[in-house]
């Protein structure tokens, strides 16, 4: 076998390492738009990502298609998938898998969904989070393979994330059965964030987790994409973030659940603000796995404790679905949009996928 290895490699010749990455990053992300590996691996500019492309095509590692209705009225943007020469090439050349490669075999409706969760999972990468692709995180944890889960973020924190995207205007079973998989899998995967691209679907997405009452033991980060990805770049680690809140709005963390604060906090910040010791909570992703726990700290733990929750958001409605025994424990403050530009340094998510 050693032999027939070393005759496969002379044959097609060892392919360079550019070559080579793209065809590892096409088996962890399944699919991959010209842009966004021109993005990676061409600094964003120049046509010789076209030729590289073509002569991985022309010896038969790459399949080439176009993503329907990524641009209206025109063919939609190529996008690139591996073939089981590709991958075979990849061992010829000593390449090594956490998780065994395969071919990927996916519905045509199915590529616009995995492009642009790609174009997510790739900035964050970027930025020191580990991501895993939805069969993959499907295998990790044995999950139904019907299960809409598009991938899995992991922050430097060690934070695991199930990852989901919503169009404009998901249709609301499909959320339902999201928000299930969420409660579901949250012994697995105790958190998970969904990047959203209109006002609809995000706004169907807490009416009928309201009407559910849905909560887990960790959190369910909502936020549209435009927002998101900036933040999670720009701050991969939950507490850089908090600070540098604090800094907008005027305020200290005095300690952390993780950071040599009790274990018996009912929220993991405790801080100064205003001159009064406070929790913290971070309504900024419209997390009604937190709204439920300020819900019942409100009707508990307050009695005893005596100390109010500071809340900052960015989107208004985020304030609004607190009932009015929360309100009356909590203070409140907005994150300007001004504000959120300076903090992720007026960087903004820019895809052609969304």
């Amino acid at each position: 076998m050693d032999i027939f290895k070393d005759m496969v490699v002379d044959y097609h010749d060892k392919l360079d390492k550019r070559r080579l990455a793209i065809l590892c990053d096409l088996v962890k992300f399944r699919a991959l738009t010209t842009n966004q590996i021109r993005d990676k691996y061409f600094g964003g500019k120049g046509n010789n990502v076209n030729n590289v492309l073509s002569r991985l095509r022309k010896s038969g590692y790459i399949k080439t298609g176009s993503v329907k209705g990524s641009r209206e009225g025109k063919k939609g943007y190529p996008y690139h998938t591996i073939t089981e020469s590709g991958i075979e090439i990849l061992f010829a050349n000593g390449k090594e898998f956490e998780y065994e490669p395969r071919k990927p075999h996916f519905q045509e409706f199915q590529v616009r969904y995995i492009v642009q969760t790609n174009d997510i999972l790739l900035y964050l990468e970027e930025e020191g989070w580990q991501s895993l692709n939805s069969r993959d995180v499907k295998f990790k944890y044995n999950l139904d393979k019907r299960s809409n889960i598009l991938g899995e973020l992991t922050s430097p924190d060690k934070e695991n994330y199930a990852v989901y995207v919503f169009e404009r205007n998901t249709d609301v079973r499909t959320i339902g059965r999201i928000q299930s998989e969420i409660v579901t899998q949250a012994s697995s995967i105790p958190n998970a964030i969904i990047f959203t691209k209109g006002k609809n679907s995000f706004n169907k997405f807490v009416e009928l987790g309201l009407k559910k009452g849905l909560h887990t033991g960790g959190k369910v980060k909502l936020i549209p994409s435009h927002l998101g990805v900036p933040i999670f770049s720009a701050f991969p680690k939950e507490l850089d973030w908090v600070r540098e809140l604090g800094k907008h709005i005027n305020f200290e963390v005095v300690s952390t659940e993780k950071e040599g604060g009790s274990a018996k906090q009912s929220f993991p910040y405790l801080i100064r603000h205003n001159g009064e010791e406070k929790y913290f909570v971070d309504m900024s992703f419209t997390d009604l796995s937190q709204l439920h726990k300020l819900e019942a700290y409100a009707r508990s733990n307050y009695r005893w404790e005596k100390k109010r929750v500071l809340v900052s958001y960015m989107l208004g409605n985020s304030i609004d679905l607190m009932s009015k025994q929360v309100s009356s424990i909590t203070d409140t403050e907005q994150l300007s949009y001004d504000s959120f530009l300076e903090m992720v340094n007026g960087f903004q998510f820019d895809s052609d996928m969304f």
